[in-house]
This record gives C-alpha cells, sequence and structure tokens, in this order.
C-alpha cells in the first residue's frame, strides 16, 4: 500500500493507494484505489499561534464509477506528496478499511491491487 496525495491539472487534490502502471520499464499511468477528493473545512486561525485548525472532508472522486480502481494519465498528475498524518489516518480508518463494497459496485478488475502477483 502506498497513500499518496495527489494534485492533479484540474486543481483537484485526491487521496488514493496508488500503484504504477509499467510498461517497457517504464512507468504510463498510475492506477488510483479508493479515490477522494480531499477538502479543508471549518478552517480557523489559532489566537497567539502559527498553526490553523481544520476539519478533513473526504468524499469519493468518482461517485458514480463502479469498482474502487481507476486508471489516471501521467501527464494529469502534476504532483505526488505524502498526505498529513491527519489525513493518512481519516483516509485509512474511513476508506480503505472498509470492505470494496462500501466504496461502491464491484468491478472485476482490480488491476493487481489484490491478486496473486501483487506487489503492495
Amino acid at each position: 500500500m502506498t497513500v499518496k496525495l495527489a494534485r492533479l491539472k484540474s486543481g483537484e487534490e485526491i487521496v488514493a493507494d496508488v500503484k504504477e502502471m509499467i510498461n517497457d520499464n517504464k512507468v504510463v499511468s498510475y492506477f488510483f484505489k479508493k479515490p477522494c477528493v480531499v477538502r479543508m473545512k471549518n478552517i480557523q486561525g489559532v489566537e497567539a499561534k502559527t498553526e490553523v485548525v481544520f476539519d478533513i472532508s473526504l468524499t469519493p472522486w468518482v461517485p458514480l464509477g463502479k469498482g474502487p480502481v481507476y486508471p489516471v494519465a501521467m501527464d494529469w498528475i502534476m504532483t505526488f506528496v505524502d498526505p498529513i498524518d491527519k489525513l493518512m489516518e481519516a483516509y485509512k480508518t474511513q476508506i480503505l478499511e472498509q470492505d470494496d463494497e462500501a466504496y461502491g459496485e464491484v468491478s472485476d478488475n482490480d488491476y493487481g491491487f489484490d491478486g496473486p502477483d501483487s506487489t503492495d
């Protein structure tokens, strides 16, 4: 499992379990498992401190898509970063640890995330 926060050309910030699609020993695309749009809400500055307090909202990236795994073209990804601890914990407990059926309708194609050749 490799959980990353991706910034897309569209401006969306997506947290997902990310896997590379490799062809001829080159990364040609990515697969996002259980991708969620990340939004900060209830943002408040804390007086006399340099920190900001906020809540995190996670919503399915493709809510009407079938299956939990989606291919994403490389040229749509601006960057990958490691998510902050609060986001990582929320994503793991609220999304990844849930059955795939809880994320959406199940597809037959898991793109190698959970199969016998999985490299997770």
